[in-house]
């Protein structure tokens, strides 16, 4: 670069210098996930979180854009944290494109896959006495948690919410169908069937049954 001063009587004085342009040292995206359950399962919501750098201390973020396989999440407007939610079972890949007001572009992706929930094992057993039916629902859970259950006499729903129930024979004679559904944390479901019968019709009877739903 060469500046030239000159004055009304044509006299100059040059003032010369050299600088180099360095190339535009370039944007940095990085995005980390957080998931809902440590599982993988359906359905899943993750939480983006993402960490832009500019290379320019006057720039400034003009879009973001999120997709997850291809196709834009509707209203991704914030670059720091992004909730994409009820993802079902298969491969994906999210995206974070990213560009300055300067021009500047940078880009972030993850990969992961969401997997089939696990519905409920439950076994359902029962112990009796002079007065008294006491059932147990024992279930386990293999990617997560039971959170609810239902107890069904005479298909009636009952006011009984634990894996435990104890039914009365006086006040409850004859047959008595007992059903019991457990749910998971995912909404899946497994059920479990018994009859037993009260003094009118013999004790000693009873029939069993398992069904799970999904």
């Amino acid at each position: 670069m060469v500046i030239v001063f000159r004055d009304n009587r044509n006299n100059e004085q040059r003032i010369e210098n050299t600088f180099v342009v360095d190339e535009q040292t370039p944007m940095t995206v990085e995005m980390t996930p957080k998931f809902s359950n440590k599982f993988m399962r359906a359905p899943l919501d993750v939480t983006l979180r993402s960490n832009i750098k500019l290379a320019h201390s006057a720039d400034s973020i003009d879009t973001v854009t999120y997709k997850v396989n291809g196709e834009v999440v509707p209203g991704s407007k914030n670059y720091w944290a992004q909730l994409i939610s009820g993802l079902t079972e298969k491969k994906y890949e999210v995206t974070l494109d990213v560009v300055s007001k300067m021009g500047q572009r940078g880009t972030a992706s993850v990969d992961f896959e969401v997997v089939k929930n696990a519905a409920p094992q439950c076994a359902l057993s029962y112990t009796e006495s002079n007065m008294s039916w006491s059932f147990t629902n024992k279930c386990i859970d293999t990617d997560g948690k039971l959170v609810r259950y239902e107890w069904y006499i005479n298909d009636e729903l009952r006011n009984v919410f634990g894996s435990t129930a104890t039914l009365s024979k006086n006040l409850n004679r004859g047959k008595q169908d007992i059903r019991v559904v457990a749910y998971d944390d995912s909404g899946d479901s497994a059920t479990q069937r018994t009859t037993v019968y009260g003094l009118d019709e013999g004790a000693s009877k009873s029939v069993d049954s398992v069904e799970t739903s999904q």
